[in-house]
């Protein structure tokens, strides 16, 4: 199901190339450039990791998992591309939907249970940190 949109994209492409699939380059590269730079922020901080601590700088000071912000960009990328083929098919709409609600509901929740447990400092950066999307505007 996540993948129909970018299976109408392949089997009905446009006739050519318009600023949707321009935008859609744009999220999918995106969102490939945030998953790496999160999960490389994470993976440096845990080398030097000895007592149980949260992440709480780069993107992980703007969001609680920015690696799956990333992944739900680049899902929603391919729903941009499969509009792009044919503006009317916004019931396509479904794949992203479908991605964000197993890693919003399912992945998230888990993951923030288990810091919970493991992290004394977890809560208040649960609390003032938004799960999956960036916020920018957060102060420190």
């Amino acid at each position: 199901m996540a993948l129909l949109p970018m299976i109408h994209a392949l089997a009905y492409a446009g006739e050519s190339l318009n600023s949707l699939d321009l935008l859609a380059t744009l999220l999918a590269i995106s969102a490939v450039i945030i998953q790496m730079i999160s999960d490389q922020q994470m993976y440096n901080f845990r080398q030097n990791l000895i007592d149980p601590k949260t992440m709480q700088s780069g993107l992980w000071f703007y969001s609680r998992h920015p690696n799956y912000f990333g992944e739900v960009l680049f899902w929603f990328s391919l729903f941009v591309f499969a509009l792009a083929s044919n503006i009317a098919l916004i019931w396509l709409l479904i794949g992203p939907i479908i991605m964000y609600a197993l890693i919003a509901i399912a992945s998230v929740s888990m993951m923030d249970k288990r810091s919970l447990e493991r992290r004394p400092d977890f809560k208040y950066y649960m609390e003032s940190t938004p799960a999956i999307f960036i916020n920018f505007l957060k102060k420190r």
